[in-house]
């Protein structure tokens, strides 16, 4: 019988499996461009964030602060 706390971790296990089969698959070209759209999806998820936490703030603002944590990130 299979302890039920092991089923996430083999269910994640698998995916994480499936998921790399399918980035073989893939050509260099198409990893990039996955690579530049995931980058601009943790962009948007930041700016909304922002936007959340500080709804005071307008577009200028936002894109300051979205630099200021990424400067951030890099030291």
């Amino acid at each position: 019988m299979t302890n039920k706390s092991s089923l996430p971790h083999l269910k994640d296990k698998l995916q994480r499996r499936e998921y790399l089969e399918a980035l073989r698959k893939m050509t260099g070209e198409q990893r990039l461009l996955l690579g530049f759209e995931l980058h601009d999806l943790a962009l948007r998820l930041m700016q909304d964030g922002i936007r959340h936490r500080h709804p005071e703030y307008d577009d200028r603002q936002v894109q300051q602060e979205t630099k200021r944590r990424l400067l951030r990130c890099n030291r």
